[in-house]
């Protein structure tokens, strides 16, 4: 069931948006695949979709990060950027697919990793740093996270 900001608002919102000119950005949180029909009307509106893999697997039915960031881009998304835990991330747009290592950190909890991947990928966007430089920035604020 479609609550608060889910579905057709963010959708709406994310089509504002783009028509004014704006980059957009989207992370998802603990969706299932019952989630997928909302997902996917607004990925037409997204420029950079950030799932975690294991929110991109669910929602996607598959399980190779190409596979997952390729059916993504297909759907309409123009960048997708899967966060991978202690992989790093992985990436795709229509020019190229590919990752970009964690830092080795001693490891105290990920809660909010994520969150702070997220910001600092979008920190890089605003200091107009392109997508890798902005990815290895968000990987970096998501490693300091990591170590409490």
């Amino acid at each position: 069931q479609s609550t608060g900001m889910d579905g057709e608002p963010t959708r709406a919102l994310l089509k504002s948006a783009k028509e004014k000119g704006c980059i957009t950005t989207f992370d998802v949180l603990a969706i299932g695949k019952e989630s997928w029909p909302s997902v996917e009307s607004c990925l037409p509106f997204i420029d950079y979709f950030m799932p975690s893999m294991e929110e991109a697997v669910e929602l996607s039915g598959r399980k190779d990060p190409h596979d997952i960031c390729k059916f993504f881009l297909e759907h309409g998304a123009k960048n997708c950027i899967l966060k991978w835990g202690s992989h790093g991330s992985f990436a795709a747009n229509k020019d190229e697919f590919f990752q970009v290592p964690a830092f080795k950190v001693n490891v105290v909890d990920t809660t909010g990793c994520g969150d702070a991947f997220c910001a600092g990928f979008v920190a890089g966007l605003n200091k107009g740093w392109d997508i890798k430089q902005s990815i290895k920035f968000g990987t970096a604020a998501a490693g300091l996270v990591a170590t409490g």
